[in-house]
């Protein structure tokens, strides 16, 4: 049974004591074309409903499972009900866009950086892995979680440049507002599920990524980096730490380059970052997930709240499936205003005797 994370300090975070005992699940991943597919958009709550309308039907119209967003039980899994616009077909097909163009499923935005680069490109294996011909001759089609995210949300998210990575251009996008049916569909499966399902196709996804945006970029880069959530624009309860100045000077001693990933230029520069570096350090959560675009075989230090576990168990899946090593640091020190406090003296130890 593979070991899939090791606490760096003897504090167990009470996940790992689980996962310590069992392998993530991995599977493969299929394709299939569908003709006549009506896209629709639908109501979806990822939390705390769990619950989401069909979105995609074959001809018969019957909901196409493989479209909609798995997620396993312990991620979340979502319950499934018939979309309401499907009472009245007869308008719906009158009022429905016609699209001959080929075109390819990429399932479910999400407006979170770490989903974003999970679950919203977990079906892009199908392009990249296969050869589809010239990628500019496809529609990529999204749904919307919530019907929330634009073009223009892609592009001040600066998803547009993870995408534009992978071939595909914003000209190519559509996200699923009004009812479409498309003369071809196909609709790979998801290679990641959130939080504990996945396979490996999804790291040939990371690394197109990554390796893309490297060949923008001669610089020299250092070998370990720091993510400091410092200037996060309201970060998620239990994602900020109290003593950030404390612990970055401790990395530092050890030779690690502090940056603030929002302060970077653009995507493009800090995926050279990851692209080059052998350790990354971080507390969890998004930015940490930034793991995906390391090299294969590279150290993430994950600093994690015992109190506060949102984040930890994905950063498990996303380093399993990269091949990472997965080093953790928990803390079970509670301070004011919920924030996370790190006794940097145990930090500074653990590094110096059990890493470096």
């Amino acid at each position: 049974m593979a070991e899939i994370a090791k606490p760096l300090n003897i504090k167990l975070h009470p996940y790992h004591e689980t996962m310590g005992k069992k392998d993530i699940h991995h599977y493969s991943v299929n394709s299939k074309v569908y003709d006549n597919v009506l896209c629709l958009p639908a109501i979806t709550h990822i939390f705390p409903q769990a619950s989401s309308e069909y979105c995609v039907y074959d001809k018969n119209y019957l909901p196409i499972h493989s479209a909609h967003i798995q997620r396993t039980v312990e991620g979340g899994k979502l319950e499934f009900r018939e979309n309401n616009l499907l009472k009245n077909k007869k308008d719906l097909l009158s009022s429905s866009v016609f699209v001959e163009k080929k075109s390819i499923y990429l399932g479910y935005l999400f407006n979170s950086y770490g989903h974003f680069i999970s679950e919203s490109i977990s079906r892009a294996w199908a392009f990249v892995l296969n050869n589809t011909g010239n990628i500019n001759e496809y529609l990529f089609v999204f749904n919307s979680i919530g019907n929330a995210i634009t073009k223009d949300i892609l592009v001040s998210y600066k998803f547009h440049e993870h995408l534009s990575l992978l071939g595909i251009e914003l000209d190519n996008i559509l996200i699923i507002d009004a009812p479409v049916v498309f003369k071809t569909l196909l609709i790979p499966e998801q290679s990641i599920m959130f939080r504990d399902a996945g396979s490996k196709v999804q790291s040939l996804v990371w690394d197109k990524i990554s390796n893309t945006a490297a060949k923008k970029n001669n610089k020299k880069y250092p070998d370990k980096i720091y993510f400091s959530r410092r200037n996060v624009n309201n970060p998620t309860a239990g994602r900020v730490i109290n003593n950030e100045d404390e612990i970055e000077n401790v990395f530092r001693k050890y030779g690690f380059e502090i940056i603030s990933p929002h302060d970077l230029e653009s995507e493009i520069v800090k995926l050279n970052y990851l692209s080059n570096a052998n350790y990354l350090a971080s507390l969890c959560g998004s930015g940490l997930h930034n793991s995906a675009f390391l090299k294969s075989g590279a150290t993430v230090i994950q600093l994690a709240n015992i109190f506060k576990t949102m984040g930890v168990p994905f950063q498990h899946l996303i380093d399993y499936l990269k091949g990472n090593k997965l080093l953790n640091f928990y803390s079970n020190i509670k301070s004011e205003n919920d924030q996370l406090f790190i006794n940097v003296d145990e930090l500074d130890f653990c590094l110096g005797k059990k890493l470096f």
